[in-house]
């Protein structure tokens, strides 16, 4: 291509566009997010921290992931972003020792 052109023009494919995935223009200044899961099979929660959530959202549902292959399919249900990754994992402790169902459950009283 040449210098400035911007190919072809077609609707973007890119997960981040999807709806429910969490606020990718916000994800553009953060480098780490805090994501839970629900998997209506299982009712049950996963919670995760992860540098590209959408990514790894996508290795949940393939079944790559040990923890989570049994309960696919799973459906984003909250996503918070960190700048650096000592703040995801402590963000992510706390949800896991709350518990994620009492954690989202206070998201909603607020």
């Amino acid at each position: 291509l040449a210098w400035g052109a911007r190919g072809r023009r077609f609707k973007s494919g890119h997960p981040d566009e999807k709806p429910g995935w969490g606020n990718p223009g916000l994800a553009f200044f953060m480098n780490y997010s805090v994501y839970i899961l629900y998997s209506v099979s299982l009712d049950r929660y996963y919670v995760g921290q992860s540098k590209n959530h959408i990514e790894r959202f996508e290795r949940h549902q393939s079944g790559r992931n040990k923890s989570t292959k049994g309960g696919i399919p799973w459906k984003i249900v909250h996503v918070e972003y960190f700048e650096d990754r000592p703040s995801a994992v402590q963000k992510e402790r706390q949800i896991k020792n709350m518990g994620s169902r009492r954690y989202l459950e206070g998201l909603n009283d607020k």
